[in-house]
């Protein structure tokens, strides 16, 4: 994906989720699909038949998605509408970065290969997506900001996870190679050489210093009721980062990260590591020259970031459940 567009940086105050509001027939509604998406043809023939009065749009390839995406919340500020995209958790983060600089309520429809931040939301079809759009039913949700201290550039959201060490290591191998052999192909290629390669790091978690074989981050709290079922967000209005980690100097064998790896892939939300701590805000330090992942997509780390919750900042079209 293009990198972070410069400008208004995400909000960090709650939203009104009186702004929801009914888009009969899709009025007002300009969507954007990636088509790189696995079933983003399929989904934008059920949006048509659904919601004949929306605008989609579909762009000639992910790298110009970001573009389309603001030039689509633009044209939906104009016509006091919202933003809408098809795609999975990486088109999803785009759209809501676009959403969040605008001011405007997002309507996701679920088409990739794993819709993460969809199915936290309820949105497991079109058709739910597109009857919330209908009737305006919606809330404000939180988002995850990636701050860099001292910079003047905005902050990176994340709606799903945030990731250091091993992890990001995979899924930066898997980008290097996706677009000529498929994700499958790809995450094939790049699970053995992550978990060969795989080594300690080392950062300052709030100024105590600490090695690792992974730390992840999540936009709310995951809960697992049982040790058959996937964690799982019971709301996306925590106001709370869920933070996990293994440590390299606890006793943890060289395979332990290649295992986790294992698990890991296409649903990061799904490790239980054993150190848990559930923050409003981490500081982290010393960790020039690493990569870290977010919502499926990589960037190079500078020496500090601050991972920050953002109660309520999002405004999303959802069937709202009894929080």
């Amino acid at each position: 994906m293009a990198a972070e567009r410069r400008g208004r940086p995400a909000p960090t105050g709650r939203a009104d989720p009186s702004r929801v509001r009914p888009l009969p027939g899709g009025a007002g509604l300009r969507v954007v699909a990636n088509p790189a998406a696995t079933g983003a043809e399929r989904a934008l023939a059920e949006l048509r038949s659904l919601l004949p009065r929306a605008r989609p749009v579909t762009v000639r390839s992910p790298d110009v998605l970001p573009a389309a995406l603001e030039a689509a919340a633009r044209s939906a500020a104009e016509a006091g509408g919202a933003l809408g995209v098809v795609g999975g958790d990486g088109s999803v983060n785009a759209a809501a970065r676009a959403a969040l600089r605008h001011g405007l309520p997002l309507a996701v429809f679920p088409g990739g290969a794993r819709d993460h931040f969809a199915g936290a939301a309820g949105l497991r079809s079109v058709s739910v997506a597109a009857a919330a759009v209908q009737e305006g039913r919606g809330a404000a949700v939180d988002v995850a900001l990636i701050g860099t201290p001292g910079a003047h550039r905005p902050p990176r959201v994340f709606l799903n996870t945030f990731a250091l060490g091993a992890y990001a290591d995979l899924v930066r191998l898997r980008e290097l190679v996706r677009r000529r052999c498929g994700r499958r192909a790809a995450t094939a290629l790049a699970l053995p050489l992550a978990s060969g390669t795989a080594r300690p790091f080392t950062l300052r978690l709030d100024g105590t210093p600490r090695r690792l074989w992974l730390l992840f981050a999540g936009n709310g709290v995951y809960r697992q009721h049982s040790l058959h079922a996937l964690p799982t967000r019971e709301r996306l209005s925590d106001g709370l980062l869920d933070v996990r980690l293994l440590d390299a100097d606890a006793g943890q064998r060289h395979g332990r990260p290649a295992a986790l790896l294992a698990e890991a892939v296409d649903a990061p939300h799904a490790l239980v590591l054993p150190e848990q701590h559930v923050v409003p805000r981490l500081r982290l330090t010393g960790l020039r020259g690493l990569t870290y992942a977010y919502d499926g997509e990589t960037a190079t780390a500078p020496d500090a970031l601050t991972l920050t919750a953002a109660p309520a900042a999002l405004l999303l079209y959802r069937p709202v459940p009894a929080e």
